[in-house]
């Protein structure tokens, strides 16, 4: 091979990273830089971090790293003694094993031979784990709440680490502090809040992010802490069926099955009573039926009476204490029974309501049957993926957009998409920046939220309710789930009324023969009374108006004036509104979807 075919044929190994030693006098020893050291972090307890010195070589030549100005390696040799903690790839690379905070300082990589060159160097920016606070934070109401995060640092000034906090995912104010040991860095910070009933179940991170000149995040690390705060038991709400009606009249007919469901916000969960008070009015001496007794127990907040008669007329009075409250609180409803023949004015006016909407439904329902068995039959079919979905409040479309309510408003959202077969709904909550948390049929830490299907149900909307919620709509033929959002925003703040505290207050629980008891007679102790699943129903009240909306919405408001007032001819619940107003909404919707595939 002559001179030339051998220079040509070392140059195209040079151009693949391959160093070559050459003897004679013919050939000039080079070395031809690659890539020289740059910036890296690591993480205490990592396998590995490699400082790149990639160089290809011609003939004699001496490559050497150091460290903090203390020699590593000579080419590939590495010194005995960190023949464990160094190595020496085959193009000249550093690779630092079982990274340990000591690791952590400036590297270099020199040329020796054939002349005297410093290549590059580079900083091992070097983290131990996070120091953070216990587990769960468990404080009383209006405790203050202190927290740090810290975290030891080797490295560069410019690599230091900054610390952020965040509950549900907002940002919350926090301070800073850092001092040298050694050539450790002790970087802290901290928080002080006061423990609110809202933030029970909420959850509080800290966390750090370091990033390069090219915006790339070079470290991150972050804990989460769950934070469980206990307070007294608060003025309980009552239901029947899904109309609140707390501290208020309700008219039934006889034969009806009425079930009261009582529920009290507290932590621990607060345990109830019931209490009865019988009204003139609804008592007939002639009648043959028991009367319903003046004392009920339950601890599930739930009564049964069952099918009403005349002598379930009265007060009933549901009491929810824990061990945190120095006074019962309480809520009652008055139900009104009007007697066998002798139905008031608003009874039968409320009965002929109902007759009327139920004609209308059947007729309606008939109309809707038609309309999708012609479809049905004469279209082609079709398989479709879900669509983008669609959010209303009301009649209001609130897709991707912002909606703004007053403090312990009760807000219904439907959630409507096209899709064959029928999508499936999940709901999810925004914590914090790229993180939903689903909400779906589980419990949450962000306060009264009901999440089913299509509907997702606020209740009693706080600070901590407010955000972005996004419902996803998604069936077989969608690879990914399509999403729309809608953000809640609260326009002023309300504070709770609670009951006086009274020193003398005294809570006792009588348990007397009555007609839900089986088997209850004088002189004898009484069965388990049978009580219906307690469901934790929220406590809707009448809405605010809506600054988004256009007009404002009209609800009915019941006149307590009148006797005998019934809440059954208009529903005064925004949440029933929703759930009706969606029922039909979401049948329409089914109809265009089937129109838009035929």
């Amino acid at each position: 091979m002559d001179k030339k075919a051998a220079i040509g044929l070392m140059l195209l190994f040079i151009l693949h990273g391959v160093s070559i030693d050459v003897k004679g006098d013919d050939v000039k020893p080079q070395v031809i830089i690659r890539e020289v050291p740059s910036d890296k972090a690591a993480k205490v307890g990592d396998s590995e971090s490699v400082l790149k010195c990639t160089v290809s070589t011609i003939g004699q030549h001496l490559i050497s790293w150091t460290v903090e100005g203390r020699p590593i390696s000579s080419n590939r040799k590495v010194a005995n003694q960190l023949e464990n903690k160094f190595e020496i790839q085959s193009s000249y690379d550093l690779v630092i094993k079982n990274i340990q905070l000591d690791d952590g300082g400036k590297y270099a990589c020199n040329q020796n031979s054939p002349d005297i060159k410093h290549i590059g160097s580079a900083e091992l920016n070097v983290y131990d784990e996070i120091v953070c606070p216990e587990d769960t934070v468990n404080k009383m109401e209006n405790d203050s709440i202190s927290l740090t995060c810290a975290v030891d640092f080797i490295g560069d000034e410019k690599y230091v680490p900054e610390f952020a906090w965040e509950f549900n995912g907002k940002p919350l104010t926090s301070t800073a502090a850092g001092e040298r040991q050694g050539r450790t860095k002790v970087i802290t910070s901290g928080i002080s809040l006061v423990a609110l009933p809202e933030m029970d179940g909420g959850i509080i991170s800290c966390h750090y992010k370091i990033m390069t000149s090219s915006e790339g995040v070079m470290m991150a690390d972050r804990c989460r802490r769950n934070i469980v705060v206990q307070y007294a038991a608060r003025k309980p709400s009552i239901m029947v069926s899904s109309d609140d009606v707390t501290d208020r009249q309700r008219s039934c007919d006889i034969d009806e099955h009425v079930t009261l469901h009582c529920a009290s916000k507290g932590n621990p969960a607060p345990r109830y009573t019931w209490t009865y008070k019988q009204l003139q009015s609804g008592f007939d001496p002639e009648t043959t039926e028991e009367p319903v007794a003046k004392t009920l127990k339950s601890n599930l907040g739930v009564l049964d009476l069952g099918k009403v008669n005349r002598n379930h007329t009265g007060v009933y009075t549901c009491n929810a204490i824990n061990i945190h409250n120095r006074a019962i609180v309480s809520s009652e409803v008055t139900l009104m029974v009007p007697g066998s023949g002798r139905r008031s004015g608003a009874a039968a006016g409320s009965t002929a309501a109902v007759a009327g909407g139920v004609i209308a439904g059947i007729i309606i329902f008939l109309v809707i049957l038609a309309v999708i068995y012609y479809l049905i039959k004469y279209r082609k079919k079709n398989q479709e993926p879900a669509s983008r979905p669609t959010l209303k409040i009301g009649s209001m479309d609130v897709t991707n957009r912002q909606f703004t309510c007053h403090s312990e408003d009760k807000i219904g959202i439907t959630c409507f998409a096209c899709g064959t077969p029928d999508p499936e709904f999940k709901w999810s909550y925004k914590i914090e920046e790229d993180y939903f948390e689903d909400i779906t049929e589980k419990g949450t830490a962000i306060g009264q939220v009901s999440a089913t299907g299509h509907l997702l149900i606020l209740g009693d909307v706080h600070q901590i309710q407010a955000g972005i919620y996004r419902c996803q709509a998604k069936n077989k033929f969608n690879e990914v789930a399509k999403s729309s959002t809608v953000t809640i925003k609260l326009l002023d703040a309300k504070h709770d009324e609670e009951n006086p505290p009274s020193d003398h207050a005294t809570y006792a629980e009588v348990s007397e023969a009555h007609p839900l008891m089986d088997g209850a007679g004088e002189g004898e102790h009484p069965s388990e009374p049978k009580y219906a699943t307690l469901s934790e129903p929220k406590v809707p009240t009448k809405p605010k108006e809506n600054n988004n909306a256009d007009t404002e919405p009209k609800y009915a408001v019941p006149d307590k004036s009148r006797k005998n007032n019934t809440s059954r001819k208009h529903s005064t619940n925004p949440i029933v509104n929703a759930i009706l107003e969606s029922w039909v909404n979401q049948n329409l919707d089914v109809k265009v979807c089937f129109l838009l595939s035929y």
